[in-house]
């Protein structure tokens, strides 16, 4: 009898060794990518400080105001546009960018417990948080490349993004166990973040056909990078919730939003960096 318990013993503590290896690989990967990532992050930073030139963009506001030019008489108001501040594009990119590079060292250190606990819950608050700071501030970006720059419509724009990437956690949260995917927070997300597309494709078309003139190349490509990218991440939180295939694996699901979230940002930046260079 006391051979047999030792032996069984044995085969018990044999076997766990196999089981923690694989549930640490792929939490394993995801950590590889983000030292890839913050690496990444930096380095991009200081290429664009290096070979872009400097392209400063202006934050206007408008207002009303008595027309100098009428007469005396008319007390009608106009329209009237004051330049607030002139912003230096590779400030944005640098924040953006740094945004990224913290965000991927804090998963590397101080959030690494709560990370790999999410990996299990198929929720993770954080991500959601960095994708609608990055994401409100990249289409802010493109819309100033667009010819946006009243201020106001500039943070609208970033917030309704905001609020877009925050439904989007809540979809992911409405559909964590539930048994039938649940849609209505997925619907509101995709309308919230694309909803501020149409006003930049319309300033587009407006560029066109009243200033006939066209954007730059590097415009229209970092504008279809960006909206690429946008689809592609709410196609992973769709195949996510719905739990198709290989989106059942939650590593699976959080590679692919490493890959699109960083890969977006790198591209566009190199976009821009060429599109502006010294």
């Amino acid at each position: 009898m006391a051979k047999k318990t030792t032996t069984k013993a044995k085969t018990k503590t044999a076997k766990k060794p196999t089981s923690t290896k694989r549930t640490k690989q792929p939490v394993t990967l995801l950590r590889t990518l983000y030292r890839l990532t913050l690496i990444g992050s930096i380095l991009a930073i200081v290429v664009t400080w290096a070979f872009m030139a400097a392209t400063y963009f202006s934050w206007t506001v408008r207002y009303l105001t008595t027309n100098p030019l009428a007469d005396s008489q008319d007390a009608s108001l106009v329209s009237a546009e004051r330049i607030l501040m002139d912003i230096d594009l590779r400030v944005l990119l640098a924040v953006l960018l740094g945004v990224s590079a913290v965000y991927s060292l804090l998963l590397l250190t101080r959030w690494r417990s709560s990370y790999e606990k999410a990996m299990t819950k198929r929720v993770y608050v954080w991500r959601w948080v960095y994708l609608a700071v990055t994401m409100g501030l990249l289409t802010s970006v493109v819309a100033m490349l667009s010819g946006i720059s009243d201020v106001a419509v500039l943070k609208l724009i970033s917030g309704i993004v905001v609020i877009g990437f925050g439904l989007a956690w809540l979809s992911e949260r409405q559909n964590e166990k539930a048994r039938k995917f649940v849609p209505s927070a997925y619907i509101l997300s995709v309308l919230a973040v694309f909803l501020p597309w149409l006003l930049i494709l319309f300033t587009t078309l407006a560029t066109t056909l009243y200033g006939f003139e066209s954007l730059a190349g590097h415009v229209y490509a970092v504008q279809g990078i960006v909206l690429i990218g946008l689809v592609l991440l709410f196609a992973n939180l769709w195949l996510s919730n719905r739990r198709r295939s290989a989106w059942k694996d939650y590593a699976v699901v959080e590679r692919n939003y490493i890959l699109i979230a960083y890969g977006l940002q790198f591209v566009s930046v190199a976009v821009l960096i060429a599109g502006f260079t010294n």
